[in-house]
């Protein structure tokens, strides 16, 4: 998510039509630990995420909003390629046009500095966008069918999706990102939810060119979590999770003009290899914070 293409594809999802009246996160904290696996490695790392939206141009039939979000990583005992201290801060701009009383057309995008902040420069700067057309179907069903592509420092990535929302009965819910990020949800009761989810992602981070050369770092893989969703006094969500890294990759790249292709975190082409490469897995626990309204 971190600045992942799916976590910036995943804000379309998080607009509701106005008919549901969710609450909505106005400002939130998470941190997670992650340990990585495999014959040789015994690493691991850890992730400190903070985000917070604000408002920018409210119509009757168009809404402007905009997202910051900060991204701080560890990793350790890996080797020295891998062993890095990286962040990412972004900016996030999103349009959404209503087009009827039960539908709308959502575009986003995305720019923002990844690195590890030691000589910073244009070359740190990467972007994404996005969009999606969405359409209630009736008081449990809602879907849209979208397209999100990213500039990753390592090359392209490009995700069509399908998002839905899909009330099952009274406890349980579908939602999210097909194939990308689906959630799977049972209301335990009004203020507790059982959460299960599968997600990918692609990050990339470009290094010291003092140090590094501008070398690049690339993460990708996917998790499965399940957890909690507790909502305390109305205004307050935590959220507490476990989940297992399925195959994970980390990649180093020389500086260069990469043109390889993804589709979610899969290769179409692979134009430039990258130097140094780590499959591993392992297990990750999350827990977070935010303020709704």
């Amino acid at each position: 998510m971190k600045y992942k293409l799916l976590s910036f594809v995943c804000i379309v999802s998080a607009i509701s039509f106005p008919a549901q009246k969710q609450m909505l996160d106005f400002a939130g904290v998470n941190y997670s630990h992650n340990t990585l696996k495999d014959h040789e490695i015994n690493g691991k790392s850890s992730e400190v995420d903070a985000f917070i939206n604000f408002p920018i141009l409210k119509k009757e039939k168009d809404l402007v909003g905009g997202r910051l979000t900060f991204h701080h990583s560890t990793t350790s005992n890996v080797d020295s390629n891998f062993n890095q201290t990286l962040s990412g801060l972004d900016a996030n701009i999103f349009w959404e046009k209503k087009l009827s009383d039960n539908s709308k057309l959502q575009v986003l995008a995305m720019a923002g500095i990844f690195s590890d902040y030691e000589d910073l420069s244009w070359k740190d700067f990467r972007y994404s966008m996005g969009g999606q057309y969405r359409v209630e179907l009736g008081e449990k069903f809602s879907t849209g069918v979208g397209l999100a592509y990213a500039r990753q420092f390592s090359g392209h990535q490009i995700n069509p999706f399908v998002s839905i929302n899909y009330k099952i009965n009274e406890k349980w819910e579908l939602s999210g990102l097909l194939p990308i990020k689906p959630k799977l949800t049972y209301h335990i009761s009004k203020n507790l939810k059982w959460i299960n989810e599968l997600s990918g992602k692609v990050e990339s981070y470009r290094l010291s060119e003092n140090q590094f050369q501008n070398s690049i770092i690339e993460y990708s893989g996917w998790h499965a979590m399940t957890g909690l969703d507790i909502f305390l006094k109305k205004h307050h969500h935590l959220n507490i999770g476990v989940g297992y890294a399925l195959r994970q990759r980390m990649r180093l790249y020389e500086d260069a003009d990469t043109n390889n292709w993804k589709i979610f975190t899969f290769n179409l082409s692979e134009k430039s290899k990258p130097v140094s490469e780590i499959v591993f897995s392992g297990f990750k626990w999350t827990v977070g914070y935010s303020f709704q309204f």
